[in-house]
Order: structure tokens, then C-alpha cells, then sequence
């Protein structure tokens, strides 16, 4: 012991033994379960805990392939699977999908309501319209993981045959097509990962993508080779979820093993019911039986039907297998389902039997972040930006001028159209919020609704019909009748 130490026992005795405690070296076992996190111990509980300390693209390399095979066979045979991925994709996109527009430019505002109408062809195969786009790579992306969507150019006489309205179409492809053989270091210092080419910053330069899908159904004709494409003419969407990700993590990979445990519970239950009907009552009797195994002496029962027994006989009925705890049990796993792929049960199940005004509010909220998040920093940060300079670079073969675009989610169903339209008109009155602010919220654009709003006085004028103030409805009575509307509706 030092100098200094017994000079400090003496003048501070009462943490003599505080100074002593610390001096003793940590031993790391004693830290983690002592003073450390009870989560970082090693212990009977935690023996059969294995973990990976590695990178989320080093975790995922190996488990990819069957992720996606086993989260596109929930999504078509098992209905949770099935009513998941329709769901989520469907917030999303919404009815009317992710609409451009501009308010810059009236020539490139006009241009972009065409490109965006559901007639309208925009992708490589016959019939995709910008909102059948939108629709599939939301979908690809929650059961797959990610999406490639390529673009590629069309000439003139392309466009007028397929009646195309850009000089270009947008092919959709599942992550099935990029060629991981293709890994390794670039001259440049880059890196090749799962088929995908970075430079030495980190950006996507080229991407390896098969001709054909690895599992199509007709034999591969050039023995599934693949080409490299540039980064430029690719947009890969997916959703993040650790810094440094590349590879998509399809959205019902936690809850994979949890879907197939309760189609293999309902499968059991439905077949245990079954073999129970198939016993309605045993015949039993004291004599003895001189017949054949052969012989069919069953009885039938029918409703009203009075039966004769000998003398010895007597008749059984089995005690037939209940479903106690059926509804609790499926309830339990479905909430648990719908909270990991950010629904509420009653989306997921489609049960609103004990939703009240609150409760549905409650779980709208929570549901529409999600969905705002998904949208803006998803389909509108990756796709859609790729998207609008893909435009660009189509903008003077079209002979149009270029504008700033701005996109505008899908509107969502209110859930209390007298309270909400109300609600929302208080704050335009009171200057907390705007009409364009407002009109995004609702999936709408203030100038369509300008433009409409023109077009209805137009017509008044053309027709006669009195518009004046005076007889036309103030602001608050019009949100009250548009609400009165909608739940009418």
C-alpha cells in the first residue's frame, strides 16, 4: 500500500473500504454479471443462445435464398402470409399509387398527369402503368426483400407501336436475378458484393443481372449468363434497417417460423374436428358377435329416428375433442404477426368486432408513420428520384421542358369524417396549417382542387346558377357537408 493510501485511511476512514473495493482488478465475468448488463451473461439461460456479431450483409449472405423461398411460399398458401403482404403493400401505394406533379413547369405538370394515368404504358410489360409499378415493387420488396427496376430505352417506332408515353420502359425485376457469383475487389478499390458494384465511396456503379429468372420454367437459353448493367439505368429498392446494408431482408422473415407453426396448429385442429365427426356412436353388447368383419350392421341416425336395442346391447357416445383455447391462442400469434410487420390485428385479421373510435385511432396513427416512412424514405427516396431523373435525360427527346417534381403519397380513408374535416378546417382558419399542407395529408393537390373548384363556377355561370356569397355555403358548412358525404358513403 502506498503512502498516499494509508495517508487517506487515516484523514477518511468511513471509505476505507470503497478505495479497497476498487483497487481489486475487474474480472470480466464478475462485470458482466454483477454490475454489467444481466443481458450480456453467460448463464444456464443463456447457453443455448447463439448470436452473430457479424455485419447485417454477412448475416443475411448465407440465409437470403431460403428467406426469400420461404416468405413467398407464406405469401401464397397461408392467408396471414397472403393478407400481410396485400395489406402493407396497399398502404403503401394506396388505390391511386405515388403521383407526380409540378408546379414549376405547366408544360411538365401536364406531361407528368399523363404519364401518371392508369392507362397509361410505362413499363416492359403490356398493361403496367406507373401505379401496377408502384404496386409490384412494394409487394417484391415485402416478400422478397428488395426490387430491381430497370430502365430501358425504346425508340420512336417502339413508342408508337406500344403507345408508350416516354422514350423508355421500366422492367421489374425479383433480386432472384443478381448474379452472386460476381464478388470480390475492383481495380479501382471498389468492391463487387452479391452481383452489385460499388466504387471506392460506397455507390452502386454496375449491377449483374441474369437474362433469365434462375428458376424460370422454360430451360435457360445461354446457360443463364448474366450481364453487367450501369448503375445508371438501375434503381434497386429496398428498405434499410442498419447503416451499410445492401441486401433487402424480405419483411416476414422474423415471423416466418411463428406463420408456419399456426398453419401446422390450424391444419391440426381442422383434422382433429374432422376425426371426431366421423363418430357418432358406438353399439355396444353383451352377446356375443357370430358376424363377419365384413358385415355392415352400423345403425344410422336421422333427426326424430327411435331406436330398438336388444336385449344386452347399449349405445356409446364418445367424448369428442373441444376447442378450448383455439381463439385465444390464434388471437395471440396473429397480434404478434401483425405488430412485426407493422399492422394491427384487426388489419391483419380483418376482425373490427372490438374496435372502437379510440382504438382504431390509436392503431391509424401508429400505422400511418410506418406507412409515411416507407413511402418518403422507400418508394419516393429510392424509386421515384430515379424515376424523375430518368425523366430528365427523356425530357428533351420528348420535346418538353423540365420541371422540378414533387410526389404525393396516396390519400388515406379518415376515420371519423366529422371530426377530422372539421378538425382540419379549424387549423387552415387559424393559420396553423396550410391548404396545400392539408391536401397532401388527403392524397390531393391544391391545384387540382383549384382547377375543380374553377371548373364548378364555370359551369354555375354557363348554367345560370346562383354562386354568389350569399347563397353559397361558408368553408365550415361545406367541410360539415363533405363530412356528412363521406359517411354516408
Amino acid at each position: 500500500m502506498s503512502i498516499r493510501s494509508k495517508l487517506a485511511d487515516v484523514l477518511d476512514p468511513p471509505r476505507k473500504w470503497e478505495r479497497a473495493a476498487a483497487s481489486i482488478p475487474a474480472d470480466p465475468k464478475v462485470m458482466s454479471s454483477s454490475r454489467g448488463y444481466e443481458g450480456a451473461t453467460h448463464s444456464r439461460r443463456t447457453k443455448e443462445w447463439l448470436v452473430s456479431r457479424g455485419s447485417q450483409d454477412r448475416v443475411a449472405q448465407w440465409a437470403i435464398h431460403e428467406l426469400r423461398a420461404r416468405s413467398r411460399h407464406l405469401a401464397r398458401n397461408h392467408w396471414v402470409g397472403t393478407r400481410a403482404v396485400s395489406v402493407v403493400a396497399s398502404g403503401i401505394v394506396g388505390g391511386t399509387g405515388i403521383r407526380p406533379s409540378s408546379k414549376g413547369v405547366a408544360d411538365w405538370d401536364e406531361y407528368l398527369r399523363d404519364f401518371a394515368k392508369p392507362q397509361a404504358q410505362v413499363g416492359a410489360q403490356k398493361g403496367h402503368s406507373l401505379l401496377s409499378i408502384q404496386r409490384l415493387i412494394a409487394r417484391t420488396v415485402i416478400e422478397s426483400g428488395s426490387c430491381i427496376v430497370v430502365r430501358e430505352w425504346r425508340s420512336s417506332r417502339h413508342m408508337a407501336n406500344r403507345g408508350l408515353v416516354a422514350p423508355f420502359q421500366l422492367k421489374i425485376l425479383e433480386p432472384d436475378f443478381l448474379d452472386c457469383r460476381h464478388d470480390g475487389y475492383r481495380k479501382d478499390g471498389g468492391l463487387t458484393f452479391q452481383g452489385i458494384e460499388y466504387d471506392r465511396t460506397g455507390w452502386p456503379v454496375a449491377y449483374h443481372l441474369y437474362d433469365e429468372h434462375p428458376g424460370s420454367a422454360f430451360p435457360h437459353r445461354n446457360n443463364l449468363k448474366s450481364t453487367r448493367v450501369e448503375g445508371e439505368h438501375v434503381s434497386h429498392v429496398f428498405w434499410q434497417e442498419r447503416p451499410g446494408q445492401t441486401i433487402g431482408i424480405p419483411w416476414l422473415a422474423p415471423v416466418i417460423l411463428k406463420s408456419r407453426d399456426l398453419d401446422k396448429f390450424e391444419d391440426a385442429q381442422l383434422m382433429r374436428q374432422q376425426m371426431a365427426a366421423m363418430f357418432t356412436a358406438f353399439l355396444q353388447s353383451t352377446t356375443e358377435y357370430t358376424g363377419s368383419a365384413d358385415d355392415d350392421d352400423g345403425i344410422s341416425l336421422e333427426p326424430g329416428t327411435i331406436q330398438k336395442l336388444f336385449a344386452g346391447e347399449n349405445i356409446i357416445f364418445p367424448d369428442m375433442p373441444d376447442a378450448n383455447g383455439y381463439n385465444e391462442f390464434v388471437t395471440g400469434q396473429l397480434r404478434a404477426i401483425a405488430a412485426c410487420v407493422g399492422l394491427s390485428y384487426e388489419r391483419l385479421s380483418n376482425d373490427y368486432s372490438s374496435v372502437n373510435f379510440s382504438s382504431a385511432r390509436m392503431s391509424a396513427m401508429v400505422e400511418r408513420v410506418l406507412e409515411t416512412q416507407w413511402q418518403h424514405e422507400m418508394m419516393i427516396g429510392q424509386f421515384c428520384q430515379d424515376l424523375d431523373r430518368w425523366l430528365e435525360e427523356a425530357a428533351p427527346l420528348l420535346g418538353r421542358q423540365w420541371g422540378s417534381t414533387s410526389w404525393t403519397p396516396p390519400a388515406r380513408e379518415l376515420i371519423d369524417p366529422s371530426r377530422e374535416v372539421g378538425a382540419k378546417v379549424r387549423l387552415i382558419e387559424s393559420g396553423l396549417s396550410s391548404r396545400d399542407h392539408e391536401a397532401q395529408k388527403m392524397g390531393r393537390d391544391v391545384q387540382d382542387i383549384d382547377e375543380e373548384r374553377a371548373r364548378d363556377l364555370r359551369r354555375e355561370e354557363e348554367k345560370g346558377l346562383d354562386s354568389s356569397p350569399n347563397n353559397a355555403m361558408n368553408l365550415k358548412d361545406a367541410a360539415d357537408e363533405v363530412a356528412r358525404h363521406l359517411e354516408i358513403i
